[in-house]
């Protein structure tokens, strides 16, 4: 990253985390790999049985999703803390989603969308 303290450190961290041995332990650990060759890994898949399918989605997925709008970081930063309590403070998925839901209306509201209610 250009503004790391150690640039050459930082690069030789993003070599090893994103190669095959590196992405690999990343994924036995719980996170998302970056490299399709572990999402079809045997150890990997043996421990997480839904990674081969998800790598195979993803070869389909398009990777710029999300709406071009302004007040998307907001809402995407609202997804993602909401579900992360979902998965570690088990809160309710329905009611989590249903804020999320809400807020989103809101914050859409907000930035002018909706006007022609």
């Amino acid at each position: 990253p250009k503004n790391a303290e150690n640039k050459e450190a930082a690069f030789l961290l993003m070599q090893w985390l994103t190669s095959k041995q590196g992405d690999k332990l990343v994924a036995l650990a719980g996170g998302n790999p970056s490299r399709f060759s572990t999402h079809a890994d045997a150890d990997v898949n043996a421990k997480f049985p839904h990674m081969s399918t998800f790598g195979e989605a993803l070869k389909y997925a398009d990777p710029d999703w999300r709406p071009i709008i302004p007040v998307w970081g907001k809402i995407n930063a609202d997804i993602g803390t909401t579900l992360s309590k979902v998965l570690t403070e088990d809160l309710d998925i329905k009611e989590a989603l249903d804020g999320v839901a809400a807020r989103t209306k809101t914050v859409m509201e907000e930035a002018g969308y909706y006007t022609w209610q």
